[in-house]
């Protein structure tokens, strides 16, 4: 034993800071690789739409958690030891911790749509099994009221499965058995479906539980990565680079004051339009009513007056020919008279 520890040290080389940052460099890069390889037999075959795998996936990954986040941070202290020494290292690392933020943000995408696809796989599931105690509950019924006789009534039970019939039972009348019978069936559908399994039962709360501790736990590692994951050559943290980009730390009372103004004004110009469309629309409506009224009583008038023409016309055809029948009737007269004279002369 003496001798290998004298062995490692006279042999191994000083531990210096150059040493020293590499070691710890090293250790973080094994432990990312331990995180990869970890990883990757614990979700592989990869199963993208299937709601286990994709459970197991999340709750894989934030159980791993620690071990790239340690490693990324050894990395971190050894460049700041000795950049030069694990220059390379460094800059792989700074993209790597972007890239596994990115990875731990997708699981919330991931655990929602695959709580969605097991409650549309148990939703499938549960009319498959209604519907197949319901027909086996109609096939049972069927047979039980078309039994005539006793023995009928214990080969289709037999038969189809259902309710089983000791000989004892004869001595019970017919149609009572078979109103037993039809009860204990209806029992037994009403029993198996409040066995299915449901959103709310037991089993699922403790998928929600696991869920919710993976969505956290991947939350944090995305704000954990993304604060670790360095711009090497601007030196700076992208995330906070990007929270600055869309104004979230610019924050202040006079932004606020201000986003409430001009959204005041928005509301305001929003409100003044709609009032003028609204009078626009009224006022268009009005004129089509007034158009179509007019046109209405212009009908009217124009039928009046056709009435009139007509009922003239009339008069006059009856005028012209009340003329011509005392015409008629004089000329007739004179006739007359001209006979009487005619007559009295001879």
């Amino acid at each position: 034993m003496g001798v290998g520890l004298k062995f490692f040290y006279y042999h191994w080389p000083p531990l210096n800071s150059t040493s020293f940052s590499r070691l710890l460099a090293r250790s973080g890069l094994i432990l990312l690789i331990l995180f990869g390889v970890v990883v990757a037999f614990d979700v592989s075959p990869p199963k993208l739409l299937q709601p286990d795998w994709l459970l197991n996936f999340g709750i894989t990954l934030s159980n791993t958690i620690s071990i790239p986040f340690v490693g990324i941070v050894l990395v971190y202290v050894a460049s700041y030891i000795d950049l030069q020494a694990c220059n390379k290292l460094y800059v792989r690392v700074a993209r790597l911790s972007a890239l596994l933020a990115m990875l731990f943000l997708l699981v919330q995408p991931m655990l929602a749509f695959a709580l969605w696809k097991n409650f549309q796989d148990l939703r499938v599931y549960n009319k498959e099994q209604s519907n197949l105690i319901q027909r086996k509950g109609a096939d049972l019924t069927r047979a039980i009221q078309n039994s005539t006789t006793f023995a009928d009534l214990q080969i289709n039970m037999s038969r189809l499965q259902g309710p089983n019939i000791p000989d004892q039972a004869r001595a019970v009348p017919l149609a009572e058995l078979k109103k037993q019978l039809l009860y204990s069936i209806q029992t037994a559908q009403k029993s198996f479906a409040s066995r299915l399994p449901s959103p709310t039962s037991d089993a699922y709360k403790a998928i929600y539980k696991r869920m919710a501790r993976a969505s956290l736990i991947s939350l944090l590692g995305t704000v954990g990565f993304g604060l670790l994951a360095i711009n090497p050559n601007t030196e700076k943290n992208i995330l906070i680079l990007y929270f600055k980009s869309i104004g979230l730390f610019g924050i202040t009372p006079a932004s606020i004051y201000k986003f409430y103004k001009e959204y005041a004004e928005n509301q305001r110009e929003k409100k003044q339009l709609q009032g003028v469309t609204k009078e626009r629309r009224k006022s268009t409506l009005n004129y089509q009513r007034q158009k179509r009224k007019a046109e209405v009583l212009q009908l009217r008038e124009q039928k009046r007056q056709l009435n009139e023409d007509r009922k003239l016309a009339e008069r006059r055809q009856r005028e012209r020919e009340r003329m011509l029948e005392l015409e008629h009737k004089r000329a007739r007269k004179q006739e007359l008279e001209e006979e009487q004279e005619q007559s009295d002369r001879r």
